[in-house]
């Protein structure tokens, strides 16, 4: 009786750590799952986080070409400002010179 009631323990503590080992086993695979999950998530903030700041820097992009843009915009009407203003030097020169020969002439007439 006592050699049955040792087996009988025997096969108790047996199963008892098969079921501790077994639990242990499914406690490890949800730390595992747990593990992959917070990767998961952290991988999709990371990745959200890079799509945030490339939208940034799109927009920032955008600004600056439309600011450059402008610029060139800006520097056309400079360049076709000046480029009147040198048309209007050369008639104003043009000017002077018939009002030097007007000059020139109306003191002649004065002499005779």
């Amino acid at each position: 009786e006592t050699t049955a009631h040792v087996k009988a323990v025997d096969a108790q503590t047996t199963a008892g750590r098969a079921a501790a080992s077994a639990s242990l086993a499914e406690a490890e695979a949800a730390a595992a799952r747990t593990a992959a999950a917070l990767q998961a998530a952290r991988a999709t903030s990371q990745a959200q986080q890079l799509q945030a700041a490339a939208v940034k820097q799109s927009e920032a992009a955008a600004i600056h070409a439309e600011t450059l843009q402008q610029a060139a915009a800006s520097l056309g009407e400079v360049s076709r400002v000046r480029e009147e203003l040198k048309t209007a030097e050369v008639g104003l020169a043009g000017a002077k010179a018939k009002l030097d020969c007007a000059h020139t002439a109306v003191s002649s007439a004065e002499k005779l």
